[in-house]
């Protein structure tokens, strides 16, 4: 073998390392985890989803926020909203997730075990009418990273930036955990429905 091939079998042999090293790093960043989640929302991949989105820490998390929101505006429904929410909590988390699937699935929803209260959940929240229009960006903290989501609301003509922690679970795979600006979210998007109707 000449030392021209020997030279060109070496620089590919370098060339392929270096890329599957590129390759095996760029899969285990938060920035790769966010194309993923993107994906698998444009081609209703719910495992891969799954991968990628913890729902049921999510949906956990969606609750206890919404219960503090609930509780720092003091009235009697929400009162009633509150309990239900507390002693259902677990419950309303598997049939959250029930739903997420079904929607991915079939692109609907499926008749609610808990439909009343998962109904008043999602409108107070407005997760019917938002749509995800972007993932802005990904910054990554040590041992969690932040990813920042634009979503629009359909019915207020409004746009919303989310911020989404992510965290490796134990394979090392990084997952949204929670909608760390949740609360804050929900008080903008109650404040712009107040106006809205009042004008």
């Amino acid at each position: 073998m000449s030392i021209k091939k020997r030279w060109s079998i070496a620089i590919i042999s370098i060339f392929i390392f270096i890329s599957s090293g590129y390759y095996f790093y760029w899969i285990n960043t938060p920035m790769y985890a966010a194309g993923e989640i993107q994906r698998a929302i444009q081609t209703n991949d719910y495992e891969l989803l799954l991968k990628h989105v913890d729902l049921g820490k999510v949906y956990t998390a969606a609750l206890d926020d919404s219960i503090e929101v609930l509780l720092s505006e003091d009235t009697p429904d929400n009162k009633a909203i509150i309990n239900i929410i507390k002693q259902l909590k677990n419950p309303l988390v598997k049939e959250l997730t029930k739903q997420t699937e079904s929607y991915f699935y079939h692109n609907k929803k499926t008749n609610a075990l808990f439909e009343q209260p998962i109904n008043t959940l999602t409108s107070y929240i407005g997760l019917t009418t938002l749509s995800i229009t972007n993932f802005i960006s990904v910054e990554e903290q040590d041992e969690y990273a932040i990813l920042t989501i634009k979503l629009h609301d359909k019915n207020l003509n409004h746009d919303f930036n989310w911020k989404v922690k992510m965290e490796k679970d134990v394979n090392g795979t990084w997952c949204v955990v929670r909608i760390l600006n949740l609360k804050e979210y929900i008080i903008e998007r109650k404040t712009l429905l107040i106006k809205e109707y009042t004008e």
